[in-house]
């Protein structure tokens, strides 16, 4: 009877033996596959470049990936910053300083001719041919103030003031003539005013102190 006890406790502890090694058995997760490495240069080797999106042979890139910013492309043109009152000012004070000089050193190379023709004091004039010498001189300190430039704007400069290398000066000169038209054209027909003059224009009516007249309307 004892030995019958004994042969049914051991075979229950088995039992429990071998369910707990199941249970142990079921509870560890697979191991898991290995993934191949990344396989690095070889040392003394540089690594191929990688290719930038959009380049030939690279792969196209998703939609809104590496996407041009919005807005003009690096060095395109740019919007000039309009100037305070007090920086014009500045800069017309500036340019009214240099014309001044340019026009002492002219009237000091002309000094007792200034009532001669300009044609005869100065070289390549091809309008207001029969102004006085220091007249001419006065007329172009006019235009630089109307357009708020200096004497370089439509001139070579260094003393070469007869060239006409640059485009601006023949646009000048046909400005004139256009300012002459209108003059002597429509408004000689216009009546006279209070004064009893005729109207007429000049650089400053359109320009008023810049080198494009003006578009926009005044509030």
């Amino acid at each position: 009877m004892a030995h019958g006890r004994l042969v049914a406790a051991s075979l229950i502890i088995a039992a429990n033996l071998s369910c707990a090694a199941n249970s142990t058995s079921a509870a560890k997760p697979p191991a898991a596959t290995p993934t191949p490495a990344a396989t690095a240069p070889a040392v003394g080797t540089v690594a191929p470049p990688s290719v930038p999106v959009g380049a030939p042979g690279a792969p196209a890139a998703a939609p809104g990936l590496n996407a041009p910013p919005d807005g003009p492309p690096p060095g395109g043109p740019r919007r000039r910053v309009p100037l305070t009152p007090e920086q014009r000012a500045a800069r017309r004070d500036s340019l009214s300083a240099m014309r001044t000089q340019v026009l002492q050193e002219l009237m000091t190379k002309i000094a007792g001719s200034e009532n001669k023709r300009a044609d005869d004091e100065f070289t390549n004039i091809k309008l207001m041919k029969d102004t006085t010498a220091i007249q001419l001189l006065k007329t172009m300190d006019y235009y630089g103030k109307s357009l708020s430039v200096s004497c370089t704007y439509c001139h070579a400069g260094g003393g070469k003031w007869d060239e006409d290398t640059k485009e601006e000066k023949n646009t000048t000169r046909i400005m004139i003539e256009l300012v002459n038209s209108i003059n002597t054209g429509g408004l000689s027909k216009v009546p006279p005013n209070r004064n009893g003059q005729t109207p007429k224009i000049s650089c400053m009516t359109c320009h008023r102190g810049n080198t494009n007249p003006g578009m926009a309307m005044l509030p």
